[in-house]
């Protein structure tokens, strides 16, 4: 995964397709996916890792996915953990955040980004927004267009992709909501295959940018879930 040291003076936001940040898709894409082709696979894991843990998965090599915020609207303090101890070792590792459409956007991104910059002082890392479960949003989709569009403009100067399902995607938002297809898609699907076969297109997404395939399995001592990059 890739993160921008914040004195880079390469701006990719500009202004915003939703609102006062605009994403320019290819150019997102491009670094995006440059930045994830060296790793087959990748791991996400809630689970608190140690040192030898991040090594190990580091030697196969996988990149590595941490939640960062978590809902009903908290950092993630086992998450930044592992983040610093990652930071220590690589740069190639990401952060997801579950949200709370109840409360603030901006103040939920405010507090993670803050604390991402302590984790690893002077970078921000690529952040996905996980939009699987409507159960965790609201009844009202334009409520929730509304709020995700919101957090992703207070997320200005960060990759920022999605975490869905064509179920949960439509659910939440609507069939006919596309505006958040020019940033990467992690799909959903766990179905043992990390190619992208039997994918539907949804939300705009011709095909995902990476697939999580499998869940709670057993790397390097830890439980994690498998993720691929769709080539």
């Amino acid at each position: 995964f890739f993160f921008f040291n914040d004195t880079a003076t390469t701006e990719i936001y500009t202004r915003s397709i939703v609102g006062s940040v605009r994403f320019v898709q290819e150019t997102v894409l491009l670094v995006y996916l440059i930045a994830v082709q060296a790793f087959d696979f990748d791991i996400d894991t809630t689970q608190a890792l140690t040192t030898e843990q991040i090594k190990c998965f580091l030697a196969k090599p996988k990149g590595m996915v941490f939640r960062g915020y978590m809902y009903p609207g908290k950092v993630d303090t086992v998450g930044m953990e592992n983040i610093k101890k990652a930071y220590e070792f690589t740069m190639e590792f990401a952060t997801y955040m579950i949200p709370n459409v109840k409360s603030d956007p901006v103040k939920q991104a405010k507090e993670l980004i803050e604390a991402l910059k302590k984790a690893m002082p002077g970078h921000i890392i690529v952040i996905f927004i996980s939009a699987e479960d409507p159960q965790l949003w609201d009844s009202n989709k334009e409520t929730n267009r509304e709020f995700i569009e919101d957090l992703i403009e207070s997320l200005h100067g960060c990759i920022v992709g999605i975490i869905a399902n064509e179920f949960g995607f439509n659910e939440i938002f609507g069939k006919d909501y596309t505006k958040l297809s020019v940033l990467p898609l992690l799909y959903v699907r766990h179905d043992g295959d990390p190619t992208s076969k039997g994918y539907k297109p949804f939300g705009g997404w011709k095909r995902p940018s990476l697939k999580q395939y499998k869940e709670n399995q057993n790397e390097c001592g830890a439980i994690v879930n498998l993720d691929s990059l769709i080539k």
